[in-house]
């Protein structure tokens, strides 16, 4: 048995590695393959109001909405008076950014992956072609929640972030402040920012993973 010690130094090592980019990769695009063009845009809770996955995942679906101006876009966003409705301030985030009001609908009853796919399901029938947006590692587990309740036609549109950043690299000394004897780091991208972003989907992939071994044992995806 590995022991707690062991765990992090393997998790540790593995963030220094490509392994946890390609796990987030594949929890986005292995289920749901894009077929016909849909006729609606899904665009599952990602938390509350405003927050980096739920404006993500309205960004998306707006430019989803331009590329397929005829289909309807459903906001699927748990909301209550404490929340002052988050489902209609996505829809206004919609509005802003070009779909018309007329194209969206707002379904706020649902708790989890497993009430959107039924709430879904019976607002818009078995012959609608989804195309999900939600976040990469819950990609897998949406298609395959969605395909179990009924739905036959089921893609992804994963909200990624734009990692198109320039170059991070400085030099330490040419900065000046107090000189002390420790290594220059101000090259190393990979320790300042890929170490710890690997850290973060390794801690999102192992949820995920274990989200969807819950789902299987229940018979939801």
């Amino acid at each position: 048995m590995w022991s707690i010690s062991s765990l992090v130094l393997f998790a540790g090592l593995f963030a220094f590695s490509d392994g946890p980019f390609y796990l987030l990769h594949w929890l986005a695009t292995s289920a749901g393959e894009q077929h016909a063009k849909p006729t609606h845009i899904v665009i599952l809770g990602g938390g509350g109001y405003p927050g980096e996955q739920t404006l993500l995942r309205t960004w998306h679906a707006a430019q989803l909405a331009q590329t397929f101006p005829l289909a309807e876009v459903v906001v699927s966003q748990a909301s209550d008076s404490m929340q002052e409705n988050a489902a209609e301030h996505l829809r206004d985030e919609l509005v802003m950014r070009g779909v018309v009001t007329s194209r969206i609908r707002l379904q706020t009853q649902a708790r989890n992956t497993r009430e959107e796919a039924l709430l879904a399901y019976g607002l818009l029938g078995d012959s609608a072609h989804i195309r999900l947006v939600t976040a990469p590692e819950h990609m897998r587990r949406a298609v395959l929640s969605f395909e179990a309740v009924g739905f036959h036609h089921v893609s992804g549109h994963p909200a990624y972030s734009d990692p198109g950043i320039p170059d991070l690299r400085y030099s330490e000394s040419a900065l000046g402040g107090r000189d002390v004897p420790v290594p220059e780091v101000g090259s190393s991208t990979q320790l300042r920012y890929r170490f710890w972003n690997h850290l973060h989907y390794e801690l999102l992939c192992l949820r995920e993973f274990i989200a969807l071994l819950w789902y299987r044992l229940h018979g939801w995806c």
